[in-house]
């Protein structure tokens, strides 16, 4: 059944999309302008046909919105979390490391630059824009990735709520990072802080990364909708 407000709105169940891909099963579609979309969608949800739309995802040619469940929401916040505070906390002991073993803190942390700046980043001690945050702000991307892969192996499972089992997805997720970034990544897009730093310093920013992304995950998992 569809209803239809001013002739460019359409709102319709649809049977064979579940409550779990939707939210509340309902499709919103249409193909007017952006002003008369919302006209439209507050005239809605103000007769209560359709659920507060968390966020909005275009699809094929219609600007077609499916509301987005409280699981995958928590997944993405998850994602960002863990991947964010396991950046901070491997770039903590990138710093500490560099200070002890090269006189500079932002020595590997420029290192990571060295798929741009090539061999001058690998050596570079100083601190600049140039290589620092370049640097930074790769290694925080490649961070938020593997934060991302683990909050997905995560999602929907008891899990994560568990401390333990939560540490132990991060180790392995670490190990898994450490061995794509030494043994399957071309050398130029390898972490670069490896030219700056010992094995048992790598070990303790692998550490750091895996104990970043648990306490990340742990941060978010009692927002976890009810199973």
């Amino acid at each position: 059944m569809a209803r239809r407000w001013r002739g460019y709105l359409s709102v319709r169940r649809v049977p064979w999309l579940s409550p779990q891909v939707t939210g509340a099963g309902w499709i919103v579609r249409s193909t007017g302008g952006t002003q008369r979309e919302r006209r439209c969608r507050k005239a809605a949800l103000q007769q209560g046909r359709v659920p507060s739309l968390a966020s909005y995802r275009p699809v094929g040619g219609f600007s077609e919105t499916v509301a987005m469940t409280p699981a995958l929401r928590s997944t993405i916040t998850r994602a960002l979390t863990a991947g964010t505070v396991a950046s901070l906390f491997s770039a903590a002991a990138l710093m500490v490391c560099g200070r002890r073993e090269t006189g500079s803190s932002a020595a590997p942390i420029n290192a990571v630059s060295h798929w741009y700046w090539r061999e001058e980043a690998l050596y570079f001690r100083q601190t600049d824009i140039k290589h620092t945050l370049l640097g930074y702000l790769t290694h925080h991307g490649a961070s938020v990735f593997w934060g991302a892969l683990f909050a997905g192996a995560l999602h929907g499972r008891p899990a994560a709520r568990n401390p333990g089992a939560v540490l132990a997805g991060s180790m392995a997720t670490s190990a898994a990072a450490c061995f794509v970034d030494f043994q399957l990544t071309p050398e130029r897009l390898t972490p670069g802080f490896e030219h700056r730093l010992s094995h048992r310093s790598l070990a303790a920013v692998y550490g750091s990364f895996a104990a970043g992304l648990a306490v990340g995950a742990l941060l978010v998992g009692g927002n976890d909708p009810a199973k």
